[in-house]
């Protein structure tokens, strides 16, 4: 898997080591800066986590905007970069400029023989704030940075960030009485700039944080600290949701029938600011089901069943070529044969702006499986 952060990125491969490259500034690939240092520039990846040191493989990792967590086989929760929202982890405001693992006792304490409690089995990120899933979806702990109410946490004001890892009881929260997530456990979450959305087991959508851009999908505009439900199978059709990407200000929902969702802005194919989400037509994509989107901080992608590549969205620097093709000017789709593995196309520099989705280069080699789209601010 490949994810991307504010300068950085960082995959991980097959053996289960994790490679970084990109920017430095903060230690968020693992390289320590000296102080009064500017920060490291690599062009080419670094090997952040070696199995064979650590022992366990990694299997995720997830670039915050300026900080990297990384997940082993075994539900070891690592992290590097800065720290001074909490995003870290590690209980302090420091940043770590080597890759450190969270104790597992955090994670709901030890048993007698000293194992974990939880299994962590899922981490995510935005831009400054993080999250863990453990115990097959039935636990969720967030941590970082908390202006807007992203952590989801209604004993704790608004602006507070938590540098100390924090489980959000499940049993407690606003619902409209649809499903509620004690009986119905976490299955995917991601976070944007100051927002976090997840999916249960059931596809339902939550979210809390901030909603100015209407990136909640709740229909108003306010903030909430609280988890709030924001659909369902009632308005997703069977099944529900599947996964949810989350860009700097909107989300992208996919659905079991493989058909796509958007809120906010601007991850819809229409330019502006939408606060309920509204169904992307299949005809943007030739009639061909979604399996995966990637959400940038304007941009988007989107991985269809057949394994071809659309992206769509803003530009804030007149430069065409963020989209994966060179072209000025066209609001229809432009389509090319495409056969891919994976993608991940750059942040907001070189984004043309798009209202419609367009296919990405032919290569002919083998099928997309996922996009990665560098997310944050």
């Amino acid at each position: 898997m490949v994810s991307t952060g504010n300068e950085h990125a960082a995959w991980v491969t097959s053996d289960g080591s994790v490679w970084t490259w990109g920017g430095g500034t903060h230690s968020e690939m693992g390289i320590s800066i000296p102080t009064g240092g500017h920060g490291a520039i690599e062009m080419c990846p670094l090997l952040l986590y070696r199995p064979d040191v650590f022992c366990p493989a990694a299997v995720m990792v997830a670039c915050g905007s300026d900080f990297t967590l990384v997940l082993t086989e075994v539900g070891g929760v690592w992290s590097c970069g800065r720290g001074c929202t909490g995003e870290s982890g590690l209980n302090n405001w420091e940043g770590l400029s080597v890759l450190t693992q969270i104790h597992p006792a955090r994670f709901g304490g030890l048993d007698d023989d000293g194992s974990p409690v939880v299994q962590i089995g899922m981490i995510a990120v935005g831009s400054s704030h993080s999250m863990s899933v453990g115990n097959g979806g039935g636990r969720l702990w967030t941590w970082g940075k908390n202006n807007c109410g992203q952590l989801g946490h209604s004993s704790v004001n608004t602006d507070t960030d938590l540098c100390t890892l924090t489980e959000i009881n499940l049993t407690t929260f606003n619902n409209i009485g649809v499903t509620t997530v004690a009986t119905d456990p976490v299955e995917f979450v991601d976070g944007g700039a100051d927002f976090t959305m997840m999916v249960t087991v059931s596809g339902a959508v939550w979210g809390c944080g901030n909603c100015c851009h209407g990136e909640l999908g709740l229909g108003i505009v306010r903030m909430h600290n609280v988890l709030q439900r924001v659909t369902g199978h009632e308005l997703l059709g069977e099944g529900g949701a599947r996964t949810v990407a989350c860009g700097a200000f909107y989300t992208l929902i996919v659905t079991h029938s493989n058909v796509v969702w958007s809120c906010g802005y601007i991850g819809n194919p229409v330019r502006g600011r939408m606060k309920v989400p509204i169904c992307l037509s299949g005809n943007h994509f030739d009639n061909v089901g979604v399996m995966v989107t990637g959400a940038g901080c304007l941009h988007s992608a989107a991985v269809t069943t057949q394994g071809c590549v659309y992206t769509w969205g803003d530009a804030e620097h007149d430069e065409p070529h963020g989209l994966g093709f060179y072209s000025t000017h066209c609001t229809t789709p432009h389509k090319r044969f495409s056969k891919m593995r994976c993608v991940r196309s750059a942040s907001a520099p070189g984004m043309q702006r798009r209202l419609r989705m367009h296919w990405l280069l032919p290569w002919d080699s083998m099928n997309a499986l996922a996009v990665l789209l560098a997310t944050h601010l």
